[in-house]
């Protein structure tokens, strides 16, 4: 769990452009919200992202969920590592 801690406080300290984190009362949910990329119809958009952490971690990737409501989403170039959201 310490790792975790760490991981979450580099999240909130130096999060990755267009992304912020929003804090939790549980270590096992980790918020942010993705600002829609520029250039395309999601730009000027905020979207918000869940990930729970199952007792299984880090041996089992979190489960993640989406709490906006879009009518077709198309991921690219994003990639979750860990728990540390980087667009790259």
């Amino acid at each position: 769990m310490q790792a975790l801690a760490r991981q979450i406080k580099q999240l909130a300290n130096t999060p990755p452009e267009g992304i912020r984190y929003v804090p939790t009362d549980s270590i096992t949910e980790i918020l942010c919200e993705i600002d829609g990329p520029t250039g395309t119809p999601y730009e000027g958009g905020t979207f918000q992202v869940k990930l729970i952490l199952g007792n299984e971690y880090p041996t089992a990737p979190p489960k993640g969920m989406s709490k906006n409501l879009w009518y077709k989403f198309t991921v690219k170039d994003i990639k979750i590592d860990l728990v540390v959201l980087s667009l790259g």
